[in-house]
């Protein structure tokens, strides 16, 4: 038995009790890789719990965080703050409005496909929905899955309070953040690549069913996510059965070799979008 003195437990000792769960959370569960796992007392150290592997329970970051002192934690819904988020100032353009009612209506029954061509407006689009469905209290929690990292930067930029178009949303970086680490209340979720989200699936599947969170996945060009190649394969993996919405947006809602997409209806390698943005270029005369 180890000395009551000390009261932080080993990464050894918790993998011995990750291990004796069966490699899931002692209270919500749920199999959490084990880089998320903390160490905690059953019987409190505040109660005289002692730090030894009798007293030992392996729970994901969440469970920990909600636990506290208390012997029978309850998981209630966690509701974004929403005075931490701000709407865009710029009126929406005619299909952008258009969109968002269909997807508003349809997005918690299934996953909702968007096409429209690139520059129109469809990262502001995917901001927009977002915003709504925490305004609502319909969604607590927000991860965009992006082709790179420089589009990932754009949709930082976009996100942020220096663009006062679209909403502010509160949302990590992997510059600055990485899929170990607990999101936190004070954000809204992450902008992540889906070679983020191959390299690290299971933990990613743990960020989108962190207890009392409903948790809104957007796949922007989502054809990159074939469902037999590797990013579709992880991306249903981890969002399958863990994500409360989808909405996946694309210019091109095909491959190449017409393979399904994952979460897009299709028949023969055609996508059918729940709303495709139909724009119109002015057309100007060659000069003579």
């Amino acid at each position: 038995m180890e000395k009551a003195g000390r009261r932080t437990f080993s990464r050894k000792q918790v993998w011995i009790a990750w291990q004796r769960q069966g490699s899931v959370c002692a209270l919500c569960s749920r199999a959490i890789p084990f880089d998320l796992m903390h160490g905690d007392h059953i019987v409190p150290w505040s109660l005289g719990g002692l730090t030894s592997l009798e007293n030992l329970q392996a729970l994901c970051g969440s469970c920990n965080a909600r636990k506290g002192n208390k012997e029978n934690p309850q998981y209630v819904v966690q509701p974004f703050e929403v005075a931490r988020l701000r709407p865009g100032n710029a009126r929406l353009r005619r299909w952008q409005a258009e969109a968002v009612a269909l997807v508003l209506d349809t997005i918690l029954q299934e996953p909702v496909l968007v096409e429209a061509c690139p520059g129109a407006g469809k990262t502001k689009f995917g901001l927009e929905v977002a915003y709504r469905l925490v305004e609502q209290n319909l969604i607590s929690r927000v991860l965009v899955v992006v082709p790179t990292l420089a589009i990932a930067d754009e949709w930082r930029h976009s996100s942020s309070p220096e663009t006062i178009e679209s909403p502010t949303l509160p949302l990590h970086s992997q510059r600055e953040w990485r899929a170990v680490d607990p999101i936190g209340n004070e954000w809204l979720g992450a902008i992540i690549t889906y070679q983020s989200l191959l390299a690290s699936t299971e933990m990613y599947l743990a960020h989108a069913t962190d207890p009392g969170h409903s948790t809104l996945v957007i796949f922007d060009e989502v054809h990159h996510a074939g469902v037999g190649a590797a990013w579709g394969v992880s991306a249903q993996e981890a969002f399958a059965n863990g994500a409360t919405a989808i909405l996946s947006l694309s210019g091109t809602p095909f491959r190449t070799k017409r393979d399904q997409i994952a979460f897009v209806r299709s028949r023969n390698g055609n996508a059918f979008p729940h709303y495709r943005a139909l724009l119109t270029l002015m057309w100007i005369p060659r000069a003579t």
